[in-house]
């Protein structure tokens, strides 16, 4: 399961992003890449991984606050943001990319892979949507209310809306003590709009 990490934690400004995106103080520690469509070649070898579809959480980096990574199962992902352009970029191993999109803004969140299939790809296809580990801030009340404040023990999970954009999700919060769980249904663009209902 790895090291449990906390939703909405704060790391250290990125200068790229704050105050524009983020205001000072609240760059997060952690941001989730989802990852979706991505196919793997049907000649790939058994040693590599299965293509990386699904939820996974990178973290800040001690050096560079602009830059979030994570290396597990042999995959390396970073996202990356700049003041020309947002990156993110998966590796297998030194030469074999999984994923790969690079966007002319800063603080981008949406990708789509510039992999195309063919002979001697090993990954194509794909888009991937970053969101903050993260949640409205207005919310943090009703997780108080129901005994949800986010801690280690806080399981936090993201699921698209069908029919809606990929930024308006239903954010389901548990606590692995207790039976309570809660979903809000929020619009990433406008962090202060919500739909409550437990799940």
């Amino acid at each position: 399961m790895g090291t449990p990490v906390v939703p909405g934690e704060k790391g250290d400004d990125c200068p790229t992003c704050t105050p524009d995106i983020w205001a000072p103080g609240q760059t997060p520690k952690y941001l989730m890449v989802m990852l979706t469509g991505i196919i793997g070649s049907p000649l790939l070898p058994p040693e590599f991984p299965d293509p990386p579809n699904g939820d996974w959480i990178l973290t800040q980096s001690e050096i560079t606050p602009c830059l979030w990574n994570l290396w597990s199962g042999g995959l390396t992902f970073v996202y990356q943001t700049t003041a020309i352009n947002t990156q993110l970029r998966i590796m297998f191993g030194p030469i074999d990319i999984v994923f790969i999109s690079v966007v002319t803004e800063p603080c981008w969140a949406y990708f789509a892979s510039s992999l195309v299939s063919g002979p001697g790809v090993p990954y194509a296809e794909g888009t991937a949507f970053i969101d903050l580990y993260d949640f409205p801030g207005t919310a943090y009340q009703l997780l108080h209310d129901y005994n949800l404040a986010p801690t280690e023990h806080t399981k936090f999970e993201v699921h698209e809306v069908p029919g809606e954009p990929p930024y308006v999700q239903v954010r389901r919060f548990g606590n692995v003590r207790t039976p309570t769980n809660i979903a809000i249904k929020t619009d990433a663009t406008h962090k202060d709009q919500y739909e409550m209902f437990e799940a």
